[in-house]
């Protein structure tokens, strides 16, 4: 029906980045350290994730990601964000005050590379 070069996205893909990344990830945020964030992740098991990381890694370039900020965390609490991207300063900002989810990582790395 679909071409064999079809791009397809499982279920099992979407489930598998709603998953709490591990505390070597969330370290790697919190130390500002991007391109071990999408290193660790390009490691994943699931090999949608592992390709999707790979991309980013690839392309990311200068972005950095930050969660520290006082003034975001204030904002993303108040408004309940997961995180954002902001082209102006090339940085994105994770929320890390609940789970932080591969999702996350992967939809803000996304905005940074497009």
């Amino acid at each position: 029906m679909f071409a064999r070069n079809s791009l397809y996205l499982p279920k099992s893909a979407i489930l598998a980045t709603l998953e709490k990344v591990p505390r070597r990830i969330e370290n790697a945020i919190s130390n500002g350290k991007i391109k071990r964030v999408y290193q660790l992740l390009a490691e994943s098991k699931n090999p949608l994730v592992a390709r999707v990381a790979r991309g980013i890694l690839q392309n990311i370039g200068s972005t950095s990601i930050n969660a520290n900020l006082p003034m975001w965390r204030r904002y993303a609490s108040k408004h309940e964000l997961a995180g954002a991207f902001d082209p102006k300063t090339n940085t994105i900002y994770i929320n890390t005050e609940g789970d932080v989810s591969v999702h996350t990582l992967l939809h803000e790395g996304s905005h940074a590379v497009l």
